[in-house]
């Protein structure tokens, strides 16, 4: 498979119709280098795009892509933490008794069972 069906995205394509080549030499020139990013932080990206060096002397230019940072490193958290979760899977098919009576327990224990005092109205159905 490749990167584009894993829903990863050229980064410069996406702000640049026909994004600049990446290396230069006498008559040729080729784009070879790409910066790809993941479909889920495409909304983080700011901008993307190709400049000459200045510091070195090459036949490559510098690809640059600029991201908004506080909602990747929350996201990274958030990854972090469901990599650890633990998830389970019921096959209802084989459940007990008492495996029912334990769920039902830890529901009435997590959710209780109190009258909620907020009251929907048109306004906050909308």
């Amino acid at each position: 498979m490749t990167l584009k069906q894993y829903g990863f995205k050229d980064t410069n394509s996406l702000f640049h119709k026909n994004p600049l080549p990446i290396w230069h030499h006498q008559e040729s020139k080729s784009r070879i280098d790409f910066i790809w990013v993941n479909y889920k932080i495409i909304p983080d990206l700011i901008y993307a795009l190709t400049n000459k060096p200045h510091i070195v002397s090459t036949d490559h230019s510098v690809m640059t892509a600029y991201f908004s940072y506080d909602n990747i490193f929350r996201n990274k958290a958030v990854a972090i933490a469901k990599r650890h979760n633990i998830r389970t899977i019921i096959n209802y098919k084989v459940i007990t008794q008492d495996e029912w009576k334990a769920f039902t327990e830890q529901i009435e224990e997590l959710c209780p069972s109190e009258e909620s005092t907020y009251l929907p109205d048109s306004r906050s159905l909308n």
